[in-house]
This record gives C-alpha cells, structure tokens and sequence, in this order.
C-alpha cells in the first residue's frame, strides 16, 4: 500500500484566485487551460473547477484529505474548497473553470442531465464529509475526447458575441459529456459510506421509476430510510428534495418527447403526470415556458 504525504504547505505568492482576477468582463464565463507537470501548494478559488488528470499521477490534497490520482481520473472542486497537487514524477492536469454566473444560469437544466447531480454535489460532499475519493475515471480515448474539446475554448476565446456563444456552449457540451461517463459507469454501493448509498438509491430509483407514480415512501425503502430521515439526509447533500429531484427528471423527459411531437396527453402518461394539463401547469410554472410552445418547436 502507498504511503500517504504528509500535509501540503499554503501555495507561494498567491493562494486564492477570485472570480474577478480569473474572468475579464466581456469575455466568456468559462475558462480553460492544461497544467502540465503541475504541483501547486494548498490554494481556494471563488468559482467551481473541474479537474481531469490527463497523464500521469500523484496526489491531490483536498481540505484534510489525501487522495492519490491517476490518468483519467475526473472530479469537481466546488466554490472555496482548499486543495492543491503534488506529482509522482509527470502530472498534467486539464481545468475547467466555471463562472457561478454561469453555472446559476443553467443549474435547472444541467440538474436534469443524469449524473450532474452525483457528480457535482453528492460527491464533493462525501468526499470532504466522510473522505470518500472521487469515482470517476475516464478511459483514455474519452480523456483525449475532452482535453480536445475544452482547448476549442481557448481557441474562440475573444470578446465577440459569437465567440463568447461558442465558447459557453462548448463548455456545456464537455459538462454533459462528463455527466454522460459519470451515469454510464454506475459505481454501485459503496461499503465504506452508509449515507452515500442512500442518496444513489433515491436518485438511481428516481431515474429508473419516474414514470410511475413514485411516492417518497418508495424512495425510503430504495435508501433504507425512514421518509422524514430520507428527505432529510438528501436536502442536506443536494439542497432538495426528493420529490423536487423526481419533478426535475420528469420535465427533463417530457422536453425530449414534446419536442419529437408526441401529443401532450401521451407525454404526460409517458412522464409520471397526471395528465396533459398537469404536465402543461408544472412545465409553465417551472420552466416558464408552455408545453404546448416546446412541442410546436417555438422554445
């Protein structure tokens, strides 16, 4: 077994990046750049960051923990999380960074893409609560995939407005795709964390049942949990509920088939609603947006 370092000392010179130094008002809200044979002191940042180590390995200090990283390995850091990197030997290390202007702005939607919620609240709260390391790793091809993708950023990166466009949406494109590999390879139980269990069991019942009509009983049992302790422990992780989740999955659902042009009464049955004029009245209220309008094509 690899003996852990010991801990990191604070960053030289500068140990804390805003969101002001990082961002440039006119330019767009994502930001991108490959350290190579990188090692940093402990550092924060007033954004979120996506990490994916792209070749190589070494350790990644992230609060109190120690995790040991390798090629392939992708993770989130959030908003003001301490951490930094010591090599074994080559390290390079792909960023993504994201804008929380940004992110705010397209939270509903990427909270409906299957693994975002895993793989950018669940995880990073486990991972700083109870120490368990990030789960993800990349094959290589979908490695060099997104270190692909995410330098396109760089390369329209000026102030036009269609860069500023082509450069957001690529950066929402290399978030689904890692969404994509985080739901795609379903990590199972994880012995060493109760509680994470119970959170994956709600969410994975979730994306299997939403058609049906899915109490929060239901999602207890699928956690073992009490429904008070159930909705309890997933609002503490994710800042929802249950129930909330269930609504988010099911719009995201109903989108995909209102735009294929199903009629409403048959997406609604599709989709765990009641009916065409509840999908109609939670799709309005929620998205702000008329069924009727996605279907026709006009949003």
């Amino acid at each position: 077994m690899q003996r852990l370092p010991g801990p990191l000392p604070q960053a030289k010179g500068q140990h804390h990046w805003s969101v002001e130094e990082c961002f440039r008002p006119g330019m767009a809200r994502v930001k991108e750049f490959l350290h190579r044979d990188y090692a940093i002191g402990m550092h924060t940042q007033g954004f979120i960051e996506v990490n994916i180590i792209s070749a190589g390995q070494g350790w990644h200090h992230l609060e109190e923990q120690v995790f040991a990283v390798a090629a392939g390995d992708a993770f989130v850091i959030p908003e003001g999380a301490r951490h930094g990197y010591e090599r074994r030997g080559r390290l390079d290390v792909q960023h993504l960074l994201l804008h929380p202007q940004y992110v705010a702005e397209h939270l509903h939607r990427l909270l409906a893409v299957p693994g975002f919620l895993q793989l950018f609240t669940v995880e990073p709260f486990f991972r700083a609560e109870e120490g368990v390391r990030h789960r993800l790793r990349l094959d290589r091809a979908t490695t060099t995939e997104l270190v692909r993708l995410l330098a396109s950023i760089t390369k329209v990166s000026n102030r036009s407005p269609a860069a500023i466009l082509t450069a957001e949406a690529l950066a929402l494109a290399a978030l689904a795709r890692l969404c994509q590999a985080w739901s795609d390879d379903h990590p199972g139980s994880t012995a060493t964390s109760p509680r994470l269990n119970a959170v994956l069991a709600v969410i994975d019942t979730i994306e299997q049942r939403f058609a049906e009509t899915l109490p929060l009983s239901d999602l207890a049992r699928a956690a073992d949990l009490t429904p008070s302790a159930c909705c309890r422990l997933f609002r503490t992780v994710t800042g929802t509920t249950p129930m909330v989740h269930l609504r988010q999955v099911r719009l995201r659902h109903a989108g995909v088939l209102l735009r294929s042009g199903l009629p409403l009464a048959e997406v609604a049955t599709r989709t765990g609603f009641y009916d065409a004029a509840h999908l109609a009245r939670v799709h309005r209220r929620i998205l702000g947006i008329t069924a009727a309008s996605l279907r026709r094509g006009e949003a």
